[in-house]
């Protein structure tokens, strides 16, 4: 496995980036619990290096593993969750390890599709629920309201309101 993946940054094309990037979160993940914070700080910075060059059919299968995956470093889930929409759909959707300020930063720059994801969070404060309703379209509105699972300041409620009226 080590001897391919040797092979692979050798090589200098797209499709071998992406192989390297894949196969290095394979390594990652089978052993993440093991792996040391620079570790995991490494890697995430050569797997953001290789991100940027890596056609979107390799970036997809990293979006699905890294949601399971709490420790996978922050710069690199960041990145996959402001990615095209449907590869950023399975980090938005269940990245576990997002804290409040991640997720508001992400609801402050993200576009409505996004934004729509974020609204089906369980786990939503009252800053980002807000920011989803003062920078959302009438579809992350209603998803909002219909989210049974957070609390909505009187601010987003009122603006809900004033919206549906």
């Amino acid at each position: 496995m080590h001897s391919n993946l040797l092979e692979l940054a050798r090589e200098n094309s797209a499709e071998a980036r992406g192989a390297l990037m894949l196969g290095l979160t394979d390594c990652l993940i089978n052993s993440i619990d093991k792996r040391s914070n620079a570790e995991l700080e490494m890697f995430g910075e050569v797997a953001l290096l290789l991100y940027r060059s890596t056609p979107g059919t390799d970036r997809m299968p990293l979006s699905r593993k890294v949601p399971t995956q709490p420790r996978t470093p922050l710069p690199l889930v960041l990145e996959l969750a402001s990615d095209q929409i449907h590869i950023a759909l399975p980090v938005l959707e269940h990245f576990s390890a997002f804290k409040d300020e991640n997720l508001l930063t992400l609801a402050r720059k993200l576009g409505d599709e996004h934004l729509q994801v974020l609204a089906r969070r369980k786990d939503l404060d009252y800053t980002v629920s807000d920011t989803l309703v003062r920078r959302g379209t009438k579809h992350v509105h209603r998803i909002l309201a219909g989210n049974r699972e957070i609390r909505l300041s009187d601010i987003a409620l009122k603006a809900l309101v004033r919206h549906a009226v």
